[in-house]
Order: structure tokens, then C-alpha cells, then sequence
């Protein structure tokens, strides 16, 4: 039998959510035509911005290649050798990997790290949540807003294939977090919409036979704690923390004024505090190791706020960050265009669209995050680093843009919306010509005197405004006036040109965002080799810190290494290729970038974070690992961009470093090092002609200083092969008098795991045993079985006393943040499964009714 034709009412379901609803039940699989047509729009458009990488080129990125290829390498590394990634031993002497929430361990969806080569990987993970990042806002547009399907079609397309997301594809974690963003708005109105039921029944809306108000409250509370588990594990703090502070600030808006979908004042507080209690304990596993790490990294107690405003939107370049430039992009933490077309759109909003109180959050949320985007420049930003709990944390006001892009978004969702000609009547969006004019006349003043302020500040300040070039101000100008054109012809047609003009504007959108983003990284591509293939030293690396490792315990290496300092003829004979980019990330894996390294199966001390790490004890500590006459030492800064090519060779030999390579552009490091010509790569090699120490220190004098920074004096000096600093005196060790040249026993590894160190010791007298790692909570030790405390070293190392005697020690590294936020994490779970099974247990029927969260026609 063959299917009926498709009525025109059926293309019509698509602009109206409650004709959409009715035609369903009355036509079977045509309920869910609609939705399945927008969202394989959505999928096509998705396919059409990762079209490169989707095709079989590498997705390239310097945070993608340096930080979260060695990561996500690291955590596969350690998942198929049977090991917990709990520790990382082989950065910063040693640091919290899972702990470390930007590398998320506990993420779901990175599973399929584990199971596919990186690149690919990459290009199917950020495409999932590209995927899901505009379906959620799809599913926010229709459900929460009440609004029809091209109207929310819009606002998804310009939220998927914004600048922010396209500028950030090389964050994982930023484009990890920020596809939770509207899901997280959905599930608070869903929620809001059934607390208030509950709290006022008699003003809810007659409901469905069997509507369960517990049942459905409990759905969307427990469906919005999953969303916001999943924001928090995603990875990246920052704009999780912008997020909750995003949706708290809306709550409070309706709380002061309650739209006609949630009248209860106060119902969007308790979905917000209900959701983002639930969700932070359902993460626990995550959040406590977390909490426990930000009390050690080096950004504890918060940053200055010069700081905190770095990576703003520089006042003098507004328009380019948030307008497309198509074909010169500003700086990526700047970048955050919704299109052209999504202006007049917006304008439409506040002009013609009649859920006034969603307008206005939307509009207060756009421009709150427009004047915290600039930073410093206004007092705003000033008051909440002061005054607003864990603000002063982060960096990089620009971020601020994910929501500014979320709120343009919806409007021109909305303002898209307003043009439908009322069903009910014949009149269109702006028929009611005086209050219209007014409120549109109102916005266009608005913005007026925001962008006046603007430039006079800009002017005062002595800056020139950035202005297109010639072809970017022309594509502007066409797209835009093709823009207003459809708006006004929309304005006045009916029937069904009217919903093929309205697929225009759906077009118009698509083809804009996709020429806007046609020079960014992701569409550029690279070779997969680049992830695939060691650089020519990794062999010769390996062979020779073997050949010196004085037990089980790994060498290090150590690179010195400015990639943009290496020779050009040298980088040219080992990069393979003349393409500009591929010899630039060739140029940092000779380089070994601190982190690539570990890719290769190289250890070192240095690292390259910026977020919760450095740990406060590393950045203190690294002033002893820069070469005399270096400037102080920068915490997040790695030691190629400090020591500028020098390095103490007896130094790095006390720490087990065997070898460093530099660019070679101020010779030698020093003295005792031998320059190796024959080693390969485009990086110069220098082997340490003083034998490398084992990471097991055995040492019979210390320094008695309870003060770290005295200490750090006190150690520039000393020799750390038989020397160390601890904060009190130990019984049967002397402090530092002249050191004793005869050797007082021996230390040697046996076993060397990332969670796991055996020694064995032979000792003279009572000595300490220092390993050069990172003491950190979580570490325990034992002397022949028994319990023995450790005790900090060299103001960052961990230390047991051992007697006379041989003996083996035992180091294991097991958190008991870990173990209580499993506990929290697994109560919560099954709490959540089993309230949510009792209030629903009860339905009348056997099946969930389900009825619309939001009624369209909003005139509040």
C-alpha cells in the first residue's frame, strides 16, 4: 500500500507547534515529520561545517595537538596496560591526571577516544556534539519557548555553526561543555513548568487524563541533574561556571517577573538550585578530586585582575569579534560571530515577538555577556571579580561570547517566530503598528546609545575603531540587505510563500555560516601522519636514556626547544613537506612540546597546562631548574620559553635528566653538556656527560627550613644528590653541615608504575629517601610492610625516613577524594533511579501522557 500524499497542512505543521501537535494525532507517523526534517537539517549542516576532517584530513589546532592528543594518548595508554589514569608521572615531576578536570576522564562521550585513532576520533567527536549542541537547542526553541520548528531550526543552526564553537573546535572541552548549554536551559523549564504545577495547581492548565505532576517533575529534575553531570565532566570549569551563572540569572529574572508558561515566582530558582545540587553530586566522582586539586594549583586564592581581564574583546575591535570576517579571522578567544542574517532577526524579537519576558532575559543575558566579554574596560567586570564567588579563577573574558552567542541565538529564534501570520486571524506580526513601532524604535535607541558609549569610550581612549575591508563590508551589506528584504516580505505574505520564504532565511543562514567558517583551523586540515608517525628523535631518544637509566625508574628529557627558533634548512630536511602548516606542527613534535613528549614514551619535568596546573609547589620550585640570570620564573610559562637554550648539567643530573635538546640559536647549554651532531631531527641534541640519578634519592644530611621560599634560597646552592630541604628537624639525620662525599648506602627502583613505585634500600645509618615526584595528597607509603609517614622534600618532593638496614619501600597513590566521590556519585545515582521510579510508578494507563510545556501565543 502506498503512503498518502503529503498535505499542505503537513509542510504548514512546521512553523506551528500546536497545529503540529493536533495534525500528529491525527495523521500517525506525520507527528514526526517536522522534527525529523529539522534535525536532519541540522545533521547535513553539521556534516557540511566538518566536512574536512570528516572527510579523512587530521582536524589541527595547537591546544588539539600539544595538550589533548598527549592527554587522550596518556589516558589510553594507562586504561590498556590494566592501570587507573589517577597520576601522570611524566609531566611537572609529576601531577593529578583525573583530578585534572580538563582532562575528562569521567566523560561519557570520550569514550570514543578509546576506541578509535585520534584523528578520527576528533572529527567524530566534535561533530557528535555539534549534533547534539544544535538538536538541544532545537528541543529548547520548541519545548521551552513554544516556538515552531524553522523558527527554532534558525536559532540551532547559528548557535551550532557560531564562531565561538568554530574558533573553539580545537578545545575539546570548550565544545564539550558549551553542547550542554541549551539542554541545560531546557531541562530548567521543563522543571520551572512542573514546580509550579506542583506549588499552585490551580493554576496550571486542565491536564491530560493520568498527567502525573510528581512523575513529570521528577523526569525533567533528574533528566536536568544528568545534563548538568555532563557539563561538569566535560571538562572545562570555566564555562560551566558562566553556564549556571547564565541560567541562575534568568531564574532570578522570572522570579521578578514569571512568564505566562511558569507564573509561579520563584518555580526557575528551585529548578535551578534542584538541578545544580543534583547534577554537582551525580559528578562528585569528578568534582572532589577536582575541589581537592584547585586548593594546591597555582591559581589558588584567585588572580589579579589585570589577570583575570587578559584575552578580552579589545574595545577597539568589537565588530570584527562579533561579526564574520569570512576571510581573516580575529584571535580565537575573540571570536564569536552569529552572522548577519541573525541581527535583523533579532531586532525582529524585541520588535514583533510576544513572549516579552523572554525577550527580555535573552536581551539582558546578551548584553551582560557583551559587557563582561570587554573585560576591564568596564566597572562591571571589576565588581564581580571582587565580589562574586570563584570569578577572580578565570581568565579570558572573551569566553564570555559562548553566551552571547546562546542569547543572539535565541532571539533570532524568536524574531524568525514573530513573523508567522497568526492562525487565528488574518492579521500579520506588525499589525498592531503603534506598539510595535514603539517597541522596535525602543531597541534600535537601545543598541544606539550602547554602541555610541562605545566608540566615545574608544575615542576618549585614543583608539580607532576597526573597520571591514572593502569585500568584507560588501558581503555584509548583501547579506544583510537580502536579510531585511525576507523579513519585510514575510511581514505581509501569506499562506504557503510564506513558509518557503521563511526556508529562505533557513538557507540564507546556513550558506553564511558556512563561507564564515571556511578559514577556520578545522576546515583547513592536516596529515594524519601528524598523529600517527614519532618524530625522527623519538628512537634515538628511548635508545639513549635507556642505556643510562641506573634502574627501573624512566630518564628524562628535557626540550629547551622555540620552535620558531629552529633552523629552517635542518626543520626543512626533517619535516617531509613544503605545506606551511604541516611543517609548523613537524616543527613541535622535533620540538617535543612538553606534553608530546609522553606521547612518544618520554618522561620530563616540565609541562604545559594552564588551568589547574602547575601545582603552587612546581611553580615555586622550578626557579632551581632555570639557569642563573633567567627572569623569575612564570608559573604557566614551560622552561623552553624561559631558560632560553641553558641548563645546569649537575643540576638536571641530580633530577634524572640524561639529555636536552634546544634550537641551537645560543650554542651549548653549558658546561658538561656534549652536543651530539649525528642524533636526528631539526632540534639539536646535548647529552649530559654527568651520569643521570635515579629518581630514588638516598640522602644523609637536610636542611632544617619551615619557610618555602627561604628553602628555595637555601637549595639554589646545595647538591641535590645528597642534599634536601624539610620543614623539621628528624631524629638520627644530621642537618647540613659539610657534606659527607662517602656515599651512606643505596637506593634503587625495582618497580616503576604511574600509581605505583617499589625501592629498595641499603643504608649505612637512618637516612631519607627522596624521590624526585611530586608529593601530593593521596600518596602513601610503606617501610617493609609497615605504615611510614611522608614527608615533603625540597619543598616539592615526597620523602620517608628509613632506618639502618636494607628494606623496600613502597609509594602507591590512592586518593581518598576519589573514594568519597565515587560514594556521592553512586548514592546519587541510585537515589535519582529510585525517586524518579516511585513518583512515576503510579501513571494511570500504562502510558506517559504527555503534554506541551509550552503554550505558543506567551503574551506576558
Amino acid at each position: 500500500m502506498s503512503n498518502p500524499p503529503v498535505r499542505s497542512a503537513d509542510l504548514k505543521s512546521l512553523e506551528n507547534p500546536v497545529e503540529a501537535t493536533a495534525l500528529g494525532a491525527s495523521t500517525g507517523w506525520r507527528r514526526f515529520a517536522p522534527s525529523t526534517v529539522a534535525i536532519s537539517i541540522i545533521g547535513v549542516f553539521t556534516a557540511a561545517l566538518l566536512r574536512v576532517p570528516l572527510g579523512g584530513q587530521a582536524m589541527m589546532s595547537y591546544d588539539l595537538f600539544v595538550y589533548f592528543f598527549p592527554a587522550k594518548s596518556f589516558l589510553r595508554t594507562a586504561l590498556s596496560r590494566g592501570e587507573l589514569p589517577l597520576w601522570n608521572p611524566d609531566t611537572f615531576f609529576g601531577a593529578p591526571f583525573l583530578a585534572n578536570i580538563q582532562m575528562a576522564v569521567l566523560y561519557p562521550p570520550d569514550i570514543i577516544f578509546l576506541v578509535a585513532p585520534f584523528a578520527r576520533a576528533v572529527a567524530a567527536s566534535q561533530a557528535i556534539h555539534l549534533f547534539l549542541a544544535g538538536v538541544g537547542f532545537l528541543l529548547l526553541a520548541r519545548r521551552g519557548w513554544g516556538l515552531g520548528h524553522v523558527g527554532a531550526l534558525v536559532g540551532s543552526l547559528i548557535f551550532c555553526g557560531s564562531g565561538f564553537l568554530g574558533a573553539h573546535m580545537g578545545h575539546l572541552n570548550q565544545v564539550h561543555a558549551a553542547t550542554w548549554l541549551p539542554w541545560l536551559f531546557l531541562m530548567v523549564h521543563g522543571a520551572a513548568k512542573q514546580v509550579g504545577r506542583l506549588l499552585r495547581p490551580a493554576t496550571a492548565e486542565a491536564l491530560p487524563p493520568g498527567w502525573n505532576r510528581f512523575g513529570e517533575a521528577s523526569l525533567w529534575v533528574s533528566g536536568g541533574a544528568i545534563v548538568t553531570a555532563l557539563l561538569f565532566t566535560a571538562g572545562h570549569t570555566q564555562e560551566t561556571y558562566y553556564a549556571l551563572l547564565t541560567v541562575g540569572a534568568e531564574a532570578a529574572i522570572f522570579t521578578a517577573a514569571p512568564p505566562a508558561r511558569s507564573p509561579v515566582r520563584g518555580s526557575h530558582l528551585l529548578a535551578v538550585g534542584a538541578i545544580t545540587s543534583l547534577g554537582m553530586l551525580l559528578a562528585a566522582a569528578q568534582l572532589v578530586p577536582t575541589l581537592e586539586l584547585t586548593q594546591y594549583g597555582y591559581r589558588v586564592g584567585g588572580m589579579s585582575l589585570d589577570e583575570a581581564g587578559s584575552y578580552a574583546i579589545d574595545r577597539t575591535h568589537i565588530l570584527e569579534a562579533l561579526l564574520p570576517t569570512y576571510w581573516n579571522l580575529p584571535a580565537q578567544e575573540v571570536t564569536g560571530y552569529t552572522g548577519i542574517v541573525a541581527l535583523p532577526l533579532a531586532f525582529a524579537a524585541f520588535a514583533a515577538a510576544r513572549a516579552r519576558r523572554q525577550i527580555f532575559a535573552l536581551g539582558v543575558i546578551a548584553l551582560g555577556a557583551l559587557i563582561l566579554g570587554v573585560g576591564v574596560y568596564t566597572p562591571v567586570f571589576d565588581a564581580l571579580h571582587r565580589f562574586v564567588p570563584m570569578f577572580s579563577s578565570f581568565r579570558a573574558p572573551g569566553r564570555w561570547l559562548l553566551i552571547w552567542t546562546f542569547a543572539v541565538a535565541g532571539l533570532a529564534s524568536h524574531g524568525l517566530d514573530a513573523l508567522r501570520v497568526n492562525r487565528t486571524t488574518t492579521r500579520h506580526p506588525f499589525a498592531d503598528t503603534t506598539e510595535r513601532s514603539a517597541r522596535i524604535a525602543s531597541a534600535t535607541a537601545f543598541a544606539a546609545l550602547v554602541i555610541g558609549l562605545v566608540v566615545l569610550r574608544t575615542y576618549l581612549a585614543g583608539g580607532v575603531q576597526w573597520l571591514p575591508p572593502g569585500r568584507v563590508a560588501l558581503t555584509w551589506f548583501w547579506f544583510g540587505g537580502t536579510t531585511i528584504a525576507l523579513v519585510a516580505f514575510l511581514a505581509q505574505a501569506h499562506g504557503s510563500i510564506h513558509l518557503l520564504g521563511r526556508f529562505a532565511i533557513v538557507g540564507l543562514i546556513g550558506a553564511e555560516l558556512l563561507l564564515a567558517g571556511h578559514r577556520m583551523e578545522y576546515a583547513l586540515g592536516g596529515e594524519p601522519g601528524l598523529y600517527m608517525n614519532p618524530p625522527p628523535v623519538t628512537a634515538h631518544a628511548l635508545r639513549t636514556l635507556a642505556s643510562r637509566a641506573p634502574d627501573a625508574s624512566p630518564g628524562r628529557l628535557v626540550s629547551l626547544t622555540v620552535e620558531q627558533h629552529l633552523d629552517a634548512t635542518r626543520l626543512a630536511r626533517w619535516a617531509g613537506s613544503t605545506d606551511g602548516e604541516t611543517v609548523r606542527y613537524r616543527a613541535m613534535q622535533d620540538a617535543l612540546k612538553p606534553n608530546l613528549g609522553a606521547v612518544y614514551g618520554l618522561a620530563t619535568i616540565d609541562g604545559y597546562d594552564g588551568g589547574l596546573l602547575p601545582l603552587r609547589t612546581y611553580a615555586r620550585f622550578k626557579a632551581l631548574v632555570l639557569p642563573q640570570g633567567a627572569d623569575p620564573s612564570v608559573a604557566h610559562l614551560t622552561l623552553g620559553a624561559q631558560a632560553a637554550g641553558k641548563a645546569s648539567a649537575s643540576r638536571y643530573a641530580s633530577l634524572g635528566i640524561g639529555a636536552v635538546i634546544s634550537d641551537g640559536r645560543n650554542g651549548s647549554p653549558g658546561d658538561n653538556w656534549r652536543t651530539n651532531d649525528d642524533a636526528p631531527g631539526a632540534a639539536w641534541w646535548h647529552d649530559n656527560t654527568l651520569p643521570p640519578a635515579s629518581r630514588a634519592l638516598l640522602v644523609g644530611n637536610v636542611i632544617v627550613e619551615p619557610d618555602d621560599e627561604r628553602a628555595i634560597t637555601l637549595l639554589a646552592t646545595a647538591d641535590l644528590s645528597n642534599t634536601a630541604s624539610v620543614r623539621q628537624a628528624i631524629q638520627g639525620i644530621p642537618e647540613r653541615g659539610a657534606p659527607d662525599p662517602a656515599p651512606i648506602g643505596t637506593a634503587k627502583v625495582t618497580r616503576y608504575l604511574a600509581n605505583e613505585i617499589i625501592v629498595e634500600v641499603s643504608s649505612d645509618r637512618a637516612a631519607l629517601l627522596v624521590m624526585t615526584e611530586t608529593d601530593y595528597p593521596g600518596w602513601h607509603a610503606t617501610i617493609d610492610g609497615q605504615p611510614a609517614p611522608i614527608i615533603r622534600a625540597n619543598t616539592l618532593f615526597r620523602s620517608v625516613v628509613v632506618p639502618q638496614g636494607t628494606h623496600v619501600i613502597r609509594f602507591w597513590f590512592a586518593p581518598t577524594s576519589l573514594m568519597v566521590g565515587i560514594a556521592i556519585t553512586l548514592s546519587t545515582f541510585f537515589a535519582l533511579i529510585t525517586g524518579t521510579c516511585f513518583a512515576n510508578w503510579r501513571r494511570i494507563g500504562g502510558r506517559a501522557s504527555v503534554a506541551p510545556l509550552s503554550v505558543n501565543g506567551d503574551t506576558v
